[in-house]
């Protein structure tokens, strides 16, 4: 197709005068009305065009009932205050310069690509047009016949003079398949490998950086074929080459890509994938599946290549593993298991948690189009003029009520003082309480049974007041600071043991039966060690002397590193089995300790029980058991006036752990019976204030 001129796209006045004043047009003049009984979309036809030309689209309406032919776009907006003109239907349009160079990049200089990019498709000032797209959203992506996915500029193009780029027809691609068409540019690797640093020097920049970018690439292809790392590194391997190749892998995995939220549908839902870096196009299969082959080789058979890595090496390596891995694991869980959509939405939120949306209501909206095969639908609508707090506050009730389970208040997080987000309620625009947290709790919580279900388990007043029925078991007396990985733990173990006498009384008798030692040894494991991720086994008597070992050699600065000398009476072999076997669980009982406590707050209440808890926890906080939640929770009391019925009002703190005991169970039952009617309310604020803040969406009291 012939490209088009200036004069055949732009309006009927002087293209002078029309450079020199880039005018901005409103989309009005854009944007003609879609048809949502035919279920209309725009496609953006990219012009072609020379690499160095101004970029031309022009928009074309096409039926999603017609199973029209077209690719969509993956990436990211980036800097919505850096942004630069395009020419879209023959005006001036403003997008990113992310969303610019993704669109030069996808430009051919002899073909019209037609594809799906949502800042160009969708009119954004347009709210229930917005909102109607956004529900189409599952068969956009699903019904393209490919998803370009843009990870952004590999930093070839900063080597490269813009004199030069402007003599280009098509900028310069390199192509990866993830078959055997790559294997010349695989040969290549062996070559760079083994350049001396003279040969190195000789290379220009953009050769070496296109060299380094090519060797990453290969590192990824190899793995996603099952080949070790230790195969690739050859004898005469010259380390500066892998510190530049591994330098690639850290910052493709820096792509802003990775941390999107939106991504995963996109990318899970379509046919297939192609990633475009710079001047490389691969697969995204191959790159998922090589970077999340990274972990399994390095726990098995690549350890010892892994260690003998600088650290900012073994960085690189695990930052790209980490993206990759946590995208598999995604299409994992939306591959293998059917569900009622309440349970997957809740899934998918808490493994999502950390991922980003310019619009926080996208937190949500984002992910309905993975849940729309379950069962039991939630009939969750996106809808942009409701605001966020109420957004949030609907689903998350929605999602309570169809479990009948109080298990998502478990991912609640401290609130700012301003949030219009209940305590009760999950913030998911804030990823400070992180992914792993979230899924340690949903792994976890099913093991525990602290607040049977009995009926109903909660309803709603005035929108944002969750009335639940529960008991309290004790009020806190102390507290101490949040757990740091940042700080040395002996002293703080040596803190925890202080304020529970462990020390000079550990056979002591526990308040809920056994001994202080034992109590203590099950509340900083908190009754599990994680023996797989996400797979756990009830301690055992052996996992006492173990714990008592790791917590002595933490606590005196000795540290869990064994040599032959603690093992006197054994010959070497025997030592080294000794060493390996031990080292290996008190490594574990290391992570099992942190994953659960980290950033959490040890406590003790007036009755003697110990247990850890949210970071912002303090003294007289309570320690209830709420009917349909399986862990106990912190709650502090409301701020109450003007109040004209006889309820009681807590804010919630967050989930707690006590050391599970049949004495605890049986005080619970006898509560239950003497209280079974009577309803705690939790919310932020006073009954009146809620009544007349209801439609306003309420604020919390910190």
């Amino acid at each position: 197709m012939q490209t088009p001129k200036s004069w055949d796209i732009l309006p009927a006045f002087s293209m002078g005068n029309f450079f020199q004043s880039r005018q901005i047009w409103p989309r009005s003049k854009i944007y003609a009305p879609l048809d949502t009984d035919r279920r209309e979309i725009r496609l953006a036809s990219i012009v072609p065009g020379r690499w160095s030309e101004d970029v031309y689209c022009e928009l074309k309406v096409v039926s999603l009932d017609e199973t029209p032919t077209y690719e969509a776009l993956s990436y990211t907006w980036g800097d919505p205050l850096d942004k630069t003109p395009i020419f879209l239907n023959g005006l001036t349009f403003l997008v990113t310069k992310n969303l610019h160079w993704a669109l030069r990049r996808l430009r051919h200089c002899d073909e019209t690509r037609y594809i799906w990019i949502d800042a160009l498709c969708i009119n954004q000032s347009n709210k229930p047009e917005k909102t109607r797209q956004i529900e189409l959203m599952k068969d956009i992506y699903s019904g393209a016949h490919e998803v370009q996915v843009y990870f952004g500029e590999s930093g070839v193009l900063d080597t490269i003079s813009s004199e030069e780029q402007s003599t280009w027809t098509d900028p310069p691609r390199s192509y990866w398949f993830g078959d055997n068409r790559d294997r010349p540019i695989l040969n290549d690797f062996g070559n760079f490998q083994t350049m001396t640093d003279k040969q190195l020097s000789r290379l220009s920049p953009t050769t070496r950086l296109r060299q380094a970018i090519s060797s990453a690439y290969t590192i990824l292809i190899l793995l996603a074929r099952g080949r070790c790392l230790d195969n690739f590194f050859l004898e005469r391997t010259n380390p500066q080459v892998w510190a530049e190749t591994l330098a690639v892998l850290h910052h493709l995995a820096s792509s802003p890509w990775w941390k999107r939220v939106w991504v995963v549908e996109e990318v899970i839902l379509c046919r297939s994938a192609t990633t475009i870096y710079g001047e490389v196009v691969a697969p995204l299969d191959s790159v998922e599946r090589g970077g999340s082959m990274i972990p399994i080789h390095i726990e098995r058979c690549c350890r010892d290549f892994y260690q003998g890595l600088s650290g900012d090496l073994q960085s690189h390596l695990l930052a790209i593993s980490q993206h990759t891995a946590a995208l598999e694991g995604l299409r994992h869980e939306w591959e293998m298991y059917a569900d009622k959509e309440a349970q997957r939405l809740q899934r998918f939120l808490g493994m999502t948690r950390t991922r980003g949306a310019y619009d926080a209501r996208d937190k949500i909206y984002s992910i309905l189009g993975l849940t729309r095969d379950c069962s039991e639908q939630l009939s969750i609508l996106p809808d942009y003029s409701i605001p966020v707090s109420q957004v949030y506050a609907q689903t998350a009730f929605k999602i309570i009520c169809h479990t009948n389970s109080l298990e998502i208040l478990l991912t609640t997080e401290k609130k700012k003082t301003d949030s219009e987000i209940p305590t009760w309620c999950p913030d998911w625009s804030c990823s400070s309480h992180g992914e792993e947290n979230d899924l340690w709790v949903h792994s976890r919580s099913w093991k525990f049974n602290a607040g049977p279900i009995n009926g109903t388990v909660a309803s709603l007043c005035h929108g944002r007041v969750l009335a639940v029925e529960g008991v309290h078991i004790d009020i806190v007396s102390k507290t101490t600071f949040a757990l740091s990985q940042d700080a040395p733990l002996g002293p703080r173990l040596d803190e925890f043991a202080e304020m529970l006498g462990h020390d000079s009384e550990p056979q002591a008798h526990y308040v809920t039966g056994g001994t202080v030692k034992q109590a203590f040894c099950r509340t900083m494991l908190n009754e599990a060690l994680e023996t797989e991720p996400n797979r756990y086994e009830r301690l055992t008597e052996d996992d006492d002397i173990f714990f008592s070992l790791w917590c002595t050699r933490t606590r005196d600065g000795s540290g869990l590193r064994l040599n032959p000398d603690d093992f006197p009476g054994l010959d070497p072999v025997a030592q080294r089995e000794a060493i390996s076997i031990i080292q290996a669980r008190l490594r574990l009982i290391s992570r099992s300790f942190w994953l659960p406590n980290d950033n959490r707050t040890f406590f003790i209440t007036d009755g003697g029980y110990m247990g850890f808890g949210p970071p912002d926890m303090r003294q007289g906080d309570l320690v209830t058991i709420l009917l349909g939640s399986k862990m106990p929770f912190i709650l502090r009391h409301a701020p109450v006036s003007e109040a004209t019925d006889d309820r009681t009002y807590y804010t919630v703190v967050g989930y707690s752990y006590l050391p599970p005991s049949k004495k605890l169970v049986e005080t619970f039952q006898l509560r239950i019976k003497i209280l079974e009617d009577r309803l705690v309310a939790l919310g932020q604020s006073i009954p009146a204030a809620v009544r007349r803040r209801a439609k306003y969406g309420g604020r919390s009291s910190g």
